[in-house]
């Protein structure tokens, strides 16, 4: 997979005690931020990223939300949804950098894709 432009800047803690309660993302120059997750960062992660949306869902927020300490949020749907993991993991980190990477590359294509629906709908009125 090709890398974006977010990087984890500050790991998050793999330790038990310090398995993120939280995250947040924080406005940085030119809409470029920082995505706190407990006490590690990513940067930079730009608004649209972080609040992008597929019909009402939150991506990266919806992600993150079932990785802390205490899911906020979620739907249980079986007895397994009680099993957590203890701590926040290096895959962890991995997991949510394509998760970042993929909405960055797929916000890149929304110009030609606005491009192609205009040709399209140019194209259908002519007839």
């Amino acid at each position: 997979m090709a890398r974006g432009a977010a990087r984890c800047t500050q790991a998050v803690p793999d330790a038990t005690d310090r398995y993120p309660d939280s995250f947040e993302w924080v406005d940085g120059p030119a809409g470029d931020g920082t995505l706190v997750v407990g006490e590690g960062a990513f940067a930079p992660v730009r608004r649209e990223v972080y609040e992008f949306e597929v019909s009402g869902l939150k991506v990266v927020q919806s992600w993150l939300n079932y990785r802390m300490r205490r899911p906020r949020n979620v739907r249980k749907s079986s007895p397994l949804d009680e099993i957590r993991p203890e701590r926040w993991t290096a895959a962890f980190t991995g997991e949510l950098l394509n998760v970042l990477w993929i909405l960055e590359a797929t916000l890149e294509t929304y110009p030609l894709q606005r491009e192609l629906l205009e040709r399209i709908v140019r194209g259908v009125n002519r007839e």
